[in-house]
């Protein structure tokens, strides 16, 4: 496909908007609860070789700033949450968040 020279992305115009994403409050609000009710599930007889959980699998958190404030407040959330668990607990453990700083 031949573009002429001077053809400018639909994208990259002053009116172009990201088309709407549905279910938008449902998915931020399940993000929350779910990091809310993170639990490490500590107990002597479990095992866990760098076990690790994704709040956001299908990439959300890349879309845009905002997104990616939502996905790091739940992360962090968690990550409190989890240091709380490991401290009230006598097991050896780590804990840490890994995060991505590139954008799509």
């Amino acid at each position: 496909m031949n573009l002429p020279v001077d053809y400018v992305a639909p994208w990259e115009t002053e009116r172009w908007r990201r088309p709407k994403q549905r279910g938008g409050k449902r998915y931020y609000r399940t993000l929350r609860r779910r990091a809310d009710d993170f639990d490490l599930q500590l107990a002597p007889d479990h095992w866990f070789a760098f076990w690790h959980d994704h709040f956001d699998w299908w990439g959300r958190g890349n879309i845009s700033g905002r997104q990616r404030a939502e996905h790091l407040r739940a992360y962090f959330t968690a990550l409190a949450r989890g240091r709380d668990q490991a401290s009230a607990s006598d097991l050896p453990i780590q804990v840490w968040l890994s995060i991505n700083a590139a954008l799509r």
